[in-house]
């Protein structure tokens, strides 16, 4: 009779007994997901970190945006001031208008009726107007 051991694990020399290729490939596998594990934990670590600076960049454009928008605010409150003087400028100046083309119709109304009665006046005789002389005649 004759025996023949076969060493089944490559390269695996320790005390405890082989139970085959599957405890290599088992132990492999442990290592590897303790890596992916760690990578996966370096990948997050560092994701977070360009979360927290994204976070931090949409913090001050949404601080830029809301000055911004102070500002145009701000230009519009100015503009329509500014647009509310000039108009009672104009509403001024339509008023002094109105007031002067009033005052001139009543000046035509009036030269029309002096006019009048300058050509209806009846004709007067200046006789009585003659000073006393001593000159006889």
């Amino acid at each position: 009779l004759c025996f023949f051991f076969f060493q089944a694990e490559d390269g695996i020399r320790d005390f405890c007994l082989s139970r085959g290729l599957g405890d290599v490939y088992k132990r492999q596998e442990l290592t590897h997901a303790h890596e992916v594990i760690e990578d996966l934990q370096e990948e997050l670590r560092l994701a977070d970190e360009r979360c927290l600076k994204l976070q931090e960049e949409c913090d001050a454009r949404d601080e830029l945006a809301q000055k911004a928008r102070e500002e145009l605010n701000r230009i519009d409150e100015i503009v329509a001031l500014k647009v509310a003087e000039r108009l009672e400028e104009e509403v001024q100046r339509k008023e002094e208008m109105e007031a002067l083309l009033q005052e001139k119709e009543e000046t035509i109304e009036r030269l029309k009726e002096d006019q009048e009665k300058l050509l209806n006046r009846e004709p007067v005789s200046y006789t009585h107007l003659t000073l006393p002389t001593n000159r006889e005649v």
